[in-house]
């Protein structure tokens, strides 16, 4: 359910359709104490994703229908139907958050843990108490399979209220079992691609009430905000009074260019610094950056996103993301970047990695600003949950 705008009170509805041209459908609305529902056809259907539909394939979009101005309050179920006569076959809990709260400052959005024979869980536990240092109150991430030591990491922090895991379930004849995730999604990148937008879009409109940013990286990245500022949320905040300041309209979305911090540039392990922390062992990445529209990520403004995929907002509240209006790159050297930790750049060939990027090297020690914190949190998680020895 999402406030009021011009065209009153909205429900929007998050759905995966096997075609590039879905039909318009209706919305069935159940108010509390009704015995039938109130049918209202959507007003748009808006697609998802940045890349080219094709046909027999599952495509994300959202359905937007009007839930009245009436006095009749918030909208129990929703069902989408063809047309308004039309039996009812699914139903879907209305959520409508508390607005009487002020916004907190940054909720994180993971996609979806498919890998059951992946541990990540070390790293992953890192990555949380990174995430906690650096300013992000919340974290949600959606789990399909997951290995029996990154589940004992979900169920730690979701006991804790620090995390929230939404089960994860593939649309349609998309394959749902276990050991298949992986293999799927391997091989078919455009149906992964199409898919995770699904879970970043979830994730954004669960927190429109409740944050006034929201920020989407995954376990191999991390948005490290420049001197002085001392969280991302404090950068993001810096950044909007820049764009502000030289005139340009409130951005929806504000992406950091990637640096590599490569697997094999590490430091020593030590007594306080142990072999499992991977960020605060690499100190050391490349001079260069990758060029503002490329290997981003974003953080985005919960007053104007509405749809994302991994590197910005596809749609705000006005339509389609204009890619230069409502878009601000942040410059690495005095608002921040995205540091990438991985064994080679990102994409299919190496050239250009090879001769511009690994050849160039500096040491940052920004993720050090948090260092016992981050070091002391993690291995207290770590050998609670048997992970690692205490």
């Amino acid at each position: 359910m999402t406030k009021p705008s011009s065209e009153g009170p909205l429900v929007r509805v998050l759905v995966m359709v096997e075609s590039p041209k879905p039909p318009t459908p209706t919305c069935h609305l159940w108010f509390e104490g009704d015995v039938a529902p109130t049918a209202t056809r959507a007003i748009r259907v808006e697609y998802v994703h940045w890349q080219e539909r094709f046909t027999g394939v599952w495509l994300p979009y959202i359905v937007t229908c009007r839930a009245g101005r009436g006095l009749r309050g918030v909208p129990q179920v929703a069902s989408l139907v063809p047309h308004a006569c039309a039996s009812s076959t699914n139903a879907l809990r209305v959520l409508q958050h508390d607005r009487s709260e002020p916004k907190r400052g940054l909720a994180l959005c993971h996609k979806f843990i498919f890998n059951p024979v992946r541990d990540i869980s070390q790293r992953l536990a890192e990555w949380i108490e990174a995430a906690r240092a650096w300013g992000v109150d919340h974290i949600t991430t959606y789990e399909a399979s997951a290995h029996p030591n990154v589940a004992k990491i979900l169920r730690h922090y979701e006991k804790e209220g620090f995390l929230s895991v939404i089960p994860w379930q593939n649309p349609g004849s998309q394959p749902n079992v276990p050991h298949l995730y992986r293999a799927f999604y391997d091989t078919q990148r455009y149906s992964l691609f199409t898919t995770e937008n699904i879970p970043y879009t979830d994730c954004l409109l669960r927190h429109l009430a409740s944050h006034r940013y929201v920020g989407v990286w995954d376990v191999d990245e991390f948005l490290v905000p420049a001197p002085p500022f001392v969280s991302i949320p404090d950068m993001i905040d810096g950044a909007k009074g820049t764009a502000h300041s030289i005139g340009v309209k409130p951005p929806t979305s504000y992406l950091a260019r990637c640096s590599y911090f490569f697997d094999n540039l590490t430091e020593p392990a030590t007594s306080d610094m142990p072999e499992y922390l991977h960020l605060l062992r690499h100190v050391t990445r490349t001079a260069k950056f990758s060029p503002p529209k490329v290997f981003t990520k974003a953080v985005h403004d919960t007053s104007y996103a509405l749809g994302l995929h991994a590197h910005f907002a596809l749609l705000n509240l006005e339509g389609e993301v204009d890619r230069e209006r409502d878009l601000y790159h942040l410059y690495p050297a005095s608002e921040g970047y995205l540091g990438h930790y991985r064994p080679a750049c990102q994409g299919e060939s190496q050239e250009e990695c090879n001769a511009s990027f690994r050849p160039f090297t500096t040491r940052d020690t920004a993720m050090w600003r948090y260092r016992d914190q981050i070091a002391g949190n993690t291995k207290r998680v770590l050998s609670s949950l048997g992970i690692v020895p205490p």
